[in-house]
């Protein structure tokens, strides 16, 4: 008899899928004359979500396909891990562009998450991670934690700024 229950690999990309739709929702439609907008100096803007994500994305597609990673030095400082959002809109690549850089980097994230066997889910991530994932799996379950996270704070910016909640 064979199961109908997906494999937890299979989960963890369904996962990945659902958290990622839910923020590619809350970016689509916001304004891109408020793409430097925050509640707080602290608060992350759309412009820094656009490139964190496209960065975040390509680093873990890397764990998974252990192809290097195409993210610029420039776009590490500006997107990166410890980055910090700036108002000034003219320090940053347009809209457009980091929405392309997002598509593109989320493609790749993706057909690595589903190419990814149950049999090599538990082996570790093909670039180092400082520790940072116990395995290929992990990758994928942690990516759809990450795009859940930012997902809630671009939904807040949404909020503040009087849109329709994407729910």
């Amino acid at each position: 008899i064979m199961s109908t229950t997906p494999s937890a690999t299979k989960r963890a990309v369904d996962a990945a899928e659902f958290a990622h739709g839910i923020l590619t929702t809350a970016l689509s439609d916001f304004p891109v004359d408020k793409g430097t907008f925050q509640t707080s100096p602290s608060d992350n803007h759309l412009l820094w979500h656009l490139g964190h994500m496209a960065t975040t994305y390509e680093w873990f597609a890397s764990t998974l396909d252990g192809k290097p990673v195409t993210t610029s030095e420039s776009d590490n400082a500006l997107f990166g891990m410890g980055s910090k959002p700036v108002p000034d809109a003219k320090k940053y690549p347009s809209a457009a562009e980091l929405r392309k850089r997002y598509d593109e980097a989320w493609r790749r994230f993706t057909a690595a998450a589903k190419a990814l066997r149950d049999e090599d889910a538990t082996k570790a991530p093909l670039v180092e991670t400082g520790g940072f994932l116990k395995d290929r799996l992990d990758a994928v379950e942690k990516m759809a934690w990450h795009d859940g996270w930012h997902a809630g704070q671009v939904v807040g910016l949404r909020k503040a700024l009087g849109m329709k909640s994407v729910f």
